[in-house]
């Protein structure tokens, strides 16, 4: 079902007050702070294209059954701003228990991450596994959804 509402721009902040209070009021118990779920640990040796083709195999995925997502420790090797809006990162990591260096990338990460301060040895990323098809070579990327830093 779809619904329309036109409203005079100067009416806009009343709306939203009004409305986000009726929001609260009738569904408090499912507001709550974000959160991502994820599939857990993946062990370092599934860090490899049979596991990102099995992955990508075994949807189809969508609303209500998500592509898995997990989520790991990293020392960060390498790190680097790219794109030509320069919010998105590329990343050398590295897994502790098997020393295996693994590319990955971060998307608009100016959203929730200070870019300025790029010096971080550690972080605790949500990922999902993909393949980078670039001049007919098949290479495991790591795309990285959210990741904090970690001390």
């Amino acid at each position: 079902m779809a619904a329309g509402l036109s409203l005079e721009k100067d009416d806009f902040l009343e709306f939203k007050a009004l409305f986000d209070k009726q929001i609260r009021k009738h569904h408090a118990d499912k507001l709550v702070t974000a959160t991502i779920q994820t599939d857990g640990r993946l062990n370092g040796g599934d860090f490899n294209l049979q596991t990102c083709q099995l992955i990508q195999f075994s949807g189809p995925w969508g609303p209500e059954f998500d592509a898995p997502l997990f989520n790991n420790y990293f020392e960060v090797m390498d790190c680097s701003i790219i794109g030509k809006t320069e919010n998105h990162l590329r990343f050398g990591l590295r897994l502790k228990e098997n020393d295996q260096i693994i590319r990955a990338v971060a998307f608009n990460v100016d959203r929730y991450f200070d870019m300025s301060n790029l010096s971080m040895q550690r972080i605790n990323a949500v990922f999902k596994l993909d393949i980078n098809h670039y001049n007919s070579s098949h290479l495991l990327q790591v795309i990285i959804v959210y990741f904090t830093v970690e001390s």
